[in-house]
């Protein structure tokens, strides 16, 4: 084992003085770096393993259903009038690897008597389904994958030279690694996981330009802030901190590979400085609207989000139903559908930080912060649809879990609970493999009780109906009684085994006895069902309360067979 002790004694970090060490001083590598590189290369090969053996088993989600085909009719049309409400960066990346593939679209005008917002999802419909649409999402979505891999790189790399010690990086990519929100939505073509990736990216190279006065860091740091805003209008929120947090921390020494020097008055430099900034992020976004003579279509689409949306729809949370939604919802969805090991990770290294003024202000500047301002504006703003708009968040929380490397490892006690907590985390998310979207942590005793207390994107995204065909073909089920929730039409995969749907009609809901069938009924609908109970409808429609599945497709999709049903 190679000695700790040094010939000429200098600032480090290592377990026992890991809360004295300086800000900035990191230690050379304890591990050598053939054997770092070989863990991380093989927690990302897990991390694509994971996540494409979810996607290969998945059907195209309800978002990707407008995003792929609207990103392919930007590349052909070079116009944006369809799904203004995101920006374009991800529906190209999306569609970027269907340009060689020949394929079919239907006229980007509307249908008469809809508007595009209405007409964008039956432009998706036909574009898919009228050709293979099984190969066009799966090719769209290995491009996404990509920015789930890039953003577990920056988020080890910045717990690495953040706490000083590869230890903490490897342990921030490992939970990333088994983070089932992350997985999930790392290969789906929507924007969640694109805005975490270069947010992360942005307020990284901006930590390290100011410690080390870099110019080049400061131009990294500007195109992850322009990727992120090219995104997912949501970057919006994190511009002012970036903005902020440029001005403040604005290194006082000459900044290295530039003109400017620190002499030339610490303002007239951050103002220029912030001057050039903004306008490399100008230029960026307006590069993913072709450089179009239309200088205001970003802002425009700001105004477009969630116009939509119904402002009467009941959201679901907690198994209650609240107009409009409540504004604790993310909170109370990140804390269902994140693992309890990497809750508990989280905390103690924020407790950790406690008596360490010097680091605790580093990490509160440039990962709190942001954290925090994203928790408030999903709380303020978004629909409560999913925890997936949390994903930004747990992505900063994810670098601040590597502190607790120092925690768990002084003593093999406490390497011991390390180990534990290792052992959980993996059983809990593998058990639920490959379904990572529907996970449910044990606060509620796993995905089985999901409907009980939230729907949409945290249970069923419409991404189960490729498994519940092969089911049926598997269980020579040749007819069944179908409320699907999704953007693919059932018959699109039901030809091809001869299965006949017949839909779910109010009578054989209400009735005492369901009628003599096979029944696949969607969470989403189920939960649907509550709703209209809500709303003074006949309290036989709530099969979640009277009946028991008898199986479960995915955890989206429940099977019901009543007496003399045949197989």
């Amino acid at each position: 084992m190679r000695s700790r002790k040094r010939q000429n004694p200098a600032p480090t970090i290592d377990r026992r003085t890991a809360k004295h060490a300086p800000v900035g001083k990191v230690p050379k590598d304890p591990l050598p770096r053939w054997f770092t590189l070989l863990v991380v290369t093989g927690l990302l090969l897990l991390f694509a393993a994971l996540s494409l053996w979810e996607m290969a088993g998945d059907c195209v989600t309800s978002d990707e259903r407008i995003h792929v085909p609207a990103g392919y009719a930007y590349w052909k049309k070079r116009e944006f009038r369809l799904n203004p409400e995101h920006p374009p960066l991800v529906k190209l990346l999306g569609s970027l690897p269907l340009l060689g593939m020949n394929l079919n679209m239907p006229s980007t005008n509307p249908d008469p008597g809809l508007n595009y917002n209405e007409y964008q999802q039956v432009f998706g419909t036909k574009f898919l389904f009228s050709q293979d649409a099984d190969r066009i999402i799966f090719r769209s979505r290995l491009a996404v994958l990509g920015l789930g891999l890039l953003l577990a790189l920056f988020v080890f790399w910045w717990s690495w030279k953040l706490h000083g010690h590869v230890g903490a990086g490897l342990l921030s990519l490992f939970l990333l690694v088994l983070e089932p929100t992350i997985l999930a939505h790392s290969h789906y073509v929507t924007m969640d996981v694109a805005v975490a990736c270069f947010s992360v990216m942005a307020m990284f190279f901006l930590w390290r330009f100011s410690r080390d006065a870099k110019f080049h860091d400061l131009i990294i740091a500007s195109l992850g802030m322009a990727l992120a805003l090219s995104s997912k209008f949501s970057a919006v929120s994190l511009a002012p901190i970036f903005f902020l947090l440029l001005f403040v921390r604005f290194p006082a020494s000459d900044l290295k590979g530039s003109r400017f020097r620190a002499r030339d008055g610490s303002g007239r430099i951050r103002i220029l400085t912030c001057l050039a900034v903004v306008l490399e992020i100008a230029l960026v976004v307006q590069a993913f609207y072709f450089f179009s003579p239309d200088l205001s279509l970003y802002f425009k689409g700001v105004r477009q989000v969630n116009v939509n949306h119904n402002p009467n729809y009941l959201y679901y949370a907690a198994g209650e139903f609240f107009l409009g939604g409540v504004w604790w919802y993310p909170i109370y969805a990140f804390a269902l559908k994140t693992p309890l090991p990497i809750i508990v990770a989280i905390a103690v290294a924020a407790f950790s930080l406690v008596g360490n003024v010097r680091r605790m202000t580093e990490q509160l500047l440039f990962i709190a912060l942001p954290a925090g301002v994203l928790t408030l504006a999903t709380c303020a703003f978004a629909d409560n649809l999913g925890v997936r708009y949390m994903i930004p968040v747990t992505s900063f929380l994810l670098v601040l879990a590597g502190r607790s490397f120092f925690v768990f490892t002084p003593s093999w006690k406490r390497s011991i609970w390390a180990g534990i907590l290792a052992v959980w985390l993996s059983v809990s998310v593998l058990r639920v493999s490959p379904h990572y979207i529907s996970y449910f942590n044990e606060l509620i005793g796993g995905p089985h009780n999901a409907p009980y207390y939230l729907d949409d994107s945290n249970v069923d995204w419409g991404q189960d109906l490729r498994r519940l065909v092969q089911y049926l073909h598997q269980n020579h089920v040749g007819e069944v009684v179908l409320s699907f929730w999704g953007p693919a039409p059932p018959e699109y995969y039901g030809d091809r085994y001869d299965i006949r749907f017949r839909p779910w009609a109010p009578a054989m809901a209400r009735s005492a006895n369901p009628p003599t069938a096979t029944y696949a009924l969607s969470v989403n609908n189920l939960v649907g069902t509550r709703r209209l109970v809500r709303l003074g409808e006949d309290p036989m429609l709530d099969w979640l309360e009277r009946f028991e599945p008898t199986d479960r497709v995915g955890y989206s999709i429940y099977i019901y067979r009543f007496p003399g049903t045949q197989r």
